[in-house]
């Protein structure tokens, strides 16, 4: 198996490439052959770009549980995998804050949030401002 710490710098780099625009991310919005089991479902589109030859696949997902309270609960988790070119997965990396960080920075560079506030031009003096 592959030390942990690896593991944790790699995304970390996918995470720092992604952020400089050096790695981009594509939407899927209809994924085939996504990797759930029991009561996971996806939640939302996922995301999907090639690095080092190999297809990676980033999504949302919820998975619901029976609390010690004997309620149903939800919690949110996000998955990175390798994936074959048909969107088969081949492997999952480990839950962890590190993909959930790729995560947010994934959905926020492919939703152009910073060419949205670039165009609004809010280098001006605050005078030029209508409010």
């Amino acid at each position: 198996m592959i030390e942990e710490t690896k593991i944790v710098k790699a995304i970390s780099l996918i995470n720092k490439l992604t952020k400089q625009g050096e790695l981009i991310w594509k939407i899927n919005r209809n994924p085939i052959n996504v990797s759930l089991s029991g009561d996971e479902k996806l939640n939302g589109y996922t995301y999907e770009t090639i690095y080092n030859d190999q297809n990676l696949r980033l999504f949302k997902f919820n998975s619901t549980f029976y609390s010690e309270y004997d309620t149903w609960e939800v919690s949110s988790h996000h998955r990175l995998s390798f994936t074959e070119s048909n969107g088969t997965s081949l492997w999952d990396f480990p839950l962890g804050r590190e993909v959930d960080d790729l995560y947010e920075t994934v959905r926020f560079k492919t939703s152009n949030v910073e060419s949205f506030f670039d165009k609004l031009n809010l280098d001006t003096n605050e005078d030029d401002l209508p409010f």
